[in-house]
């Protein structure tokens, strides 16, 4: 009996786990180009560039950015991966193999730098890059040293807090229903292949989201 109630408890965990972590790039990459985080929505049509469009965040920036009035839209990826960027509404993709950012990107071309990549330096490569009044905002925490005068910068942390936001939500269902967003499944694995899929998301060369099916036929009875 309490091996039934503790796989259920996992079923259901798991269950829940797989919405919220969707929900948090969602709602965490709204939050990040939006409002005090980087001044969306637009109505001067921003060049926008994003860290790593083809992972779960980068790739709901994108879209998020072209729903909220952005112009010129640059990512980087790897070249597999330009043509699903551009899909999402990418305008100009960068080989990150082949090419370091900030050495393609001009200085003082860029109005928000979106970054979910975190390499280090990141925020002292951004600011040079930034057009007066521009935002760079990160969710990995890698801030510039110092903010240029007439430049911001922010770091954004997801939390419960943040998750419930009503008014967010139903704007994301509104661009969902509208076919302006939508979450990438790249591999759904079982319960037994959690591992896996932690080693999976190690290498930081996932395409969109891992999902943790925990199907009634993966539990023992």
């Amino acid at each position: 009996m309490i091996v039934v109630v503790f796989f259920l408890f996992f079923f259901f965990f798991f269950k829940q786990k797989t919405a919220y972590e969707m929900l948090r790039s969602l709602v965490g990459s709204e939050m990040c180009i939006r409002d005090r985080y980087a001044g969306a929505p637009w109505k001067t049509s921003p060049t926008v560039l994003v860290l790593g469009g083809s992972g779960g965040c980068g790739g709901t920036g994108i879209q998020l950015a072209r729903a909220l009035g952005a112009g010129e839209i640059v990512t980087t990826t790897s070249a597999g991966n330009s043509e699903y960027c551009v899909g999402l509404g990418a305008n100009r993709t960068i080989d990150y193999h082949k090419d370091n950012w900030w050495e393609v990107i001009g200085d003082n071309s860029v109005d928000v730098i979106y970054d979910t990549v975190g390499q280090n330096e990141t925020g002292n490569r951004a600011m040079p890059k930034l057009k007066p009044q521009g935002w760079y905002v990160t969710i990995t925490g890698q801030l510039a040293d110092h903010t240029r005068p007439g430049r911001h910068q922010n770091m954004f942390i997801n939390s419960d807090t943040n998750l419930v936001n009503f008014e967010m939500l139903n704007e994301l269902g509104r661009f969902g229903q509208a076919g302006a967003l939508f979450t990438r499944v790249n591999q759904t694995l079982g319960l037994a292949e959690v591992g896996k899929g932690f080693e999976l998301s190690r290498t930081g060369h996932v395409v969109g989201k891992l999902v943790i099916s925990a199907d009634s036929q993966d539990m023992p009875i």
